[in-house]
């Protein structure tokens, strides 16, 4: 009845109850009289230790929110680049509603949330000559915070008897519509938290879809080779900003309760110019700073030579371990542009998780 004189109803009542509610239930708030009021932003305190805490927001990779700003010690602070977050800080992020009462879980319990930073599900795609590979997604499923499990059969549709399997280890699972490529699977689910596939078996075909794959997702992705249960997790520091590949590992490691170790491939000293000396120095540092974060010692390894030979077999002597790796996303793959992590994923015989970095 309003709506053609501009006028804005106001409710003081709702708002009120809406406000009481947020308290007493999600123990955050919710803007109730700017934006859409879904819960796109939010405000709470920093109440535990969490592996987002005391990390420049630079290295947060955040994915469907922002920080918005920071109070602390009763002032207000302009989020920046090199700005981190404390515990006991005040924030305010905006960001899809799904994104942030994850978020906001990881602030104020101080528990594992991966992978629903980015999304709720695991999405999976089903080869029919390659079906041990779901045991090792429901085995993925059961230990992290994924609320439900998409199914995208490959060519043809799924048999009764292997839907009624999966109705007996996983309670909430979809069945999609039949895909003839891994790569369709990328492309509208926007519940996806990560992906899981299986590597072909024709090399060719494979170095194509693996690079596409590199190139177009947004969001971490499993290369199942079912090898597990996982008896403990290698990260490897062979990236652009290892950062975040380092905190993934972490969090897994928690949530998988298995030991984690780290690995970093440098050139001979010899052989080191500046950039990789630099580059040597800044993982030590890193390095350090998670453990004085975390309080316990990193098991790192640093190897010379060739990063893709070393890693490699490096792993080979893990074969039940879980290898973590962030790629950048606008690097180029090819043989003129040799893209080290590309390259360790394609001769790697462990299971593998990227971690994808870039805008």
């Amino acid at each position: 009845d309003f709506a053609e004189y501009e006028v804005t109803v106001m409710d003081p009542l709702g708002y009120a109850g809406d406000m009481i509610l947020n308290k007493l239930q999600n123990n955050y708030s919710r803007a109730i009289d700017i934006g859409l009021n879904q819960g796109e932003i939010i405000e709470f305190t920093v109440a535990a230790k969490s592996h987002l805490t005391d990390r420049k927001i630079s290295n947060l990779k955040a994915s469907k929110w922002r920080l918005a700003a920071i109070y602390r010690d009763s002032r207000l602070i302009i989020p920046a680049a090199d700005t981190a977050i404390r515990v006991g800080d005040r924030i305010v992020v905006v960001g899809e509603p799904k994104i942030l009462e994850n978020l906001a879980n990881i602030f104020l319990k101080g528990i594992p949330q991966f992978p629903l930073q980015y999304g709720n599900s695991l999405a999976v795609t089903l080869h029919r000559d390659r079906v041990g590979m779901l045991g090792e997604a429901i085995y993925f499923h059961n230990h992290i915070r994924s609320q439900k499990i998409d199914l995208y059969p490959h060519r043809e549709r799924l048999s009764r008897e292997l839907v009624d399997k999966i109705k007996q280890e996983v309670n909430d699972f979809s069945v999609k519509n039949v895909i003839t490529s891994s790569l369709e699977m990328f492309y509208g689910n926007e519940d996806a938290g990560m992906y899981v596939i299986c590597p072909r078996a024709r090399r060719f075909l494979w170095f194509g879809q693996l690079k596409e794959i590199f190139r177009t997702s947004y969001r971490p992705f499993l290369i199942a080779r079912e090898q597990y249960p996982y008896e403990g997790i290698i990260v490897s520091l062979n990236c652009g900003n290892p950062v975040y590949a380092l905190e993934t590992g972490l969090e897994l490691s928690r949530l998988f309760d298995v030991p984690l170790k780290v690995v970093y491939v440098t050139l001979p000293k010899e052989l080191r110019d500046q950039e990789s000396a630099t580059e040597l120095k800044v993982r030590r540092e890193i390095l350090a700073d998670f453990e004085g974060i975390y309080k316990k010692k990193m098991d790192c390894t640093i190897m010379e030579g060739n990063p893709v030979v070393q890693t490699v077999d490096f792993v080979r002597e893990y074969p039940q371990n879980l290898l973590i790796m962030g790629y950048d996303r606008r690097a180029r793959i090819g043989f003129f542009n040799p893209n080290i992590p590309f390259m360790i994923t394609r001769r790697s015989r462990i299971s593998t998780l990227l971690i994808p970095q870039g805008d």
